[in-house]
C-alpha cells in the first residue's frame, strides 16, 4: 500500500489503518525502512496523518511513539528531499524534546533548494519546531 500513490499518504489510508486497528502501526511503521525512497515518504506522511485523526489520542502507545520517533529520526539523514521533508512533517506528530537539536541542524544546514531557490526542507523543520516548542 506504501508503494502506491494512492496507497500511502493518503488520509482515507490512514482512516482505514485506523479502523483496522493497532496491528497496523507495526506495518506501517516497517515501511519507514524501505529501501524506497518513495515508500518511505508515503509511510511517513501516512503515520502523521493517522496520528492527526486518533480523536482518543490513544491509539499509539508510548513505546509506539518511541519507535516511530526513532525510525523518523533515522530518515532525517536522507539523500532524499522528499523523506527529508514528509519526516519532518510526521516529526509534528511523533516529535519530542529528543528531536529538538536533530531538527535544529536541518533548519541550520539542509542545502536542499527548489527551483524557485527556497529552502523548504529548513522551512518544514523550522515549522516543526515552533509546533514542538509550544
Amino acid at each position: 500500500i506504501m508503494s502506491d500513490m494512492w496507497g500511502g499518504g493518503n488520509p482515507f489510508t490512514a482512516q482505514g489503518f485506523l479502523a483496522i486497528g493497532k496491528s497496523t502501526i507495526n506495518e506501517v511503521a516497517d515501511s519507514l525502512k524501505s529501501t524506497n525512497p518513495e515508500t518511505i515518504g508515503r509511510a511517513a506522511m501516512t503515520i502523521h496523518k493517522m496520528s492527526e485523526q486518533d480523536e482518543s489520542g490513544a491509539f499509539f502507545s508510548g513505546q509506539d511513539r518511541k519507535m516511530i520517533r526513532e525510525r523518523l529520526i533515522a530518515n532525517l539523514n536522507s539523500e532524499n528531499v522528499n523523506v527529508r521533508i514528509y519526516t519532518i512533517v510526521a516529526l509534528r506528530s511523533f516529535g519530542d524534546d529528543s528531536v529538538i537539536s536533530f531538527l535544529e541542524q536541518v533548519e541550520r544546514h539542509d542545502a536542499h533548494k527548489d527551483s524557485g531557490g527556497t529552502y523548504e526542507v529548513r522551512i518544514e523543520a523550522t515549522e516543526t519546531l515552533k509546533k514542538l516548542r509550544k
